[in-house]
């Protein structure tokens, strides 16, 4: 009886932790920002996503409140730092888009690519959908380093100019030469464009989007927009560091697949032989098989519509936890030499 009660504290202990421990939050590829007008921070929304090659960023106003004319300006930006904290965001934003150029670079980066909006978006509150410019093009990115300019060097052109290192420079520093522009073959365009595209990113990394919500004329108003941020690669939804992981998993269903089949053909061969622990060691292995299911399905899912399923992704955990559990247990049983003899008796019967 005590024996018993410490398995199932060390396993729900075990579970917990697991849960709220090693869980990897899954990237949605489509966000949903609401800007406003009753505060100065509400003004701007910041998304941030690990991005694949030639993944398209589409913005578009999907519904508003209020009166008047408004406009939506955008940066995106490349950056070295997987996790992004802003210091004072809301003046650190504002400067930002008031800078003229002027980027500011982390202890941590190199150097950082940026694109902020030139066109004017100017829209109002009679039509709820509507797109913005496409300002997408081999030289929309401007690479701004902190020492040296051969950091600016990726995909879609190297910098031409020689500047001395500093956190905040006002050149662009990425331009291609006409020799470059000529030798190379001319971008293919996709025959379907994302609606409302903006921009296609020049190379695989962590971006972040800023947007901020300007009334005009700039008066107090009460306006609400909300803006829906689209970011899609070639191939899905996932980020680049995720998108590995949907093969893996539809592999390992079929691994848990035949590995189950292999086990029951065993057991229907053995049947007046078998113990308590083989059916047990079955039940990890379907427990194994329904893990992998789910999460291939909630990989699947984000990938090709870009929401996440946060419900699906703890039902997955939890079954894991429990498939680790009941192994340890069947580990310590074993061990303890519980379940895997059988009494004389009963084996000559």
């Amino acid at each position: 009886m005590i024996m018993e009660a410490l398995y199932l504290v060390w396993s729900l202990t075990l579970l917990i932790n697991c849960n709220f421990c090693c869980c990897e939050r899954l990237e949605p590829g489509i966000f949903n920002i609401t800007l406003n007008m009753l505060n100065e921070a509400n003004r701007f929304g910041v998304v941030t996503k690990n991005l694949a090659n030639e993944t398209d960023i589409a913005i578009t106003v999907v519904d508003c409140v209020g009166e008047g004319k408004y406009t939506i300006e955008w940066i995106v930006g490349y950056t070295e730092c997987n996790v992004l904290h802003f210091a004072n965001e809301t003046q650190y934003l504002e400067r930002l888009f008031d800078s003229g150029g002027n980027f500011e670079i982390t202890n941590e980066e190199d150097y950082i690519l940026v694109q902020r909006s030139n066109a004017s978006n100017e829209m109002d509150c009679q039509h709820d959908l509507q797109y913005l410019q496409d300002e997408s093009g081999p030289d929309s990115f401007t690479c701004y380093p902190k020492n040296d300019v051969e950091h600016c060097k990726f995909q879609g052109g190297s910098p031409t100019l020689k500047t001395k290192p500093n956190t905040q420079l006002t050149k662009p520093l990425l331009k291609r030469s006409p020799d470059e522009l000529t030798s190379e073959p001319p971008t293919e365009t996709p025959t379907e464009l994302p609606n409302g595209r903006v921009t296609r990113i020049p190379q695989p990394g962590r971006y972040w989007v800023v947007v901020r919500l300007t009334p005009r004329p700039l008066l107090p108003t009460k306006l609400q927009v909300t803006l829906t941020i689209n970011m899609r690669n070639p191939s899905g939804y996932l980020s680049a560091f995720q998108a590995p992981l949907l093969p893996f998993y539809a592999v390992m269903c079929g691994f848990y697949s035949v590995l189950l089949i292999i086990w029951l053909v065993l057991l229907s061969l053995q049947w007046q032989n078998l113990l308590g622990i083989q059916f047990w060691i079955g039940g990890v292995m379907l427990l194994g098989l329904l893990v992998m299911a789910i999460s291939c399905a909630l990989f699947k899912t984000v990938d090709d519509y870009g929401v996440a399923m946060p419900g699906a992704a703890v039902v997955a955990e939890l079954i894991s936890c429990s498939k680790r559990s009941v192994a340890r247990m069947l580990t310590l049983s074993v061990s303890l030499g519980h379940g895997v003899t059988r009494q004389a008796g009963i084996a000559e019967l």
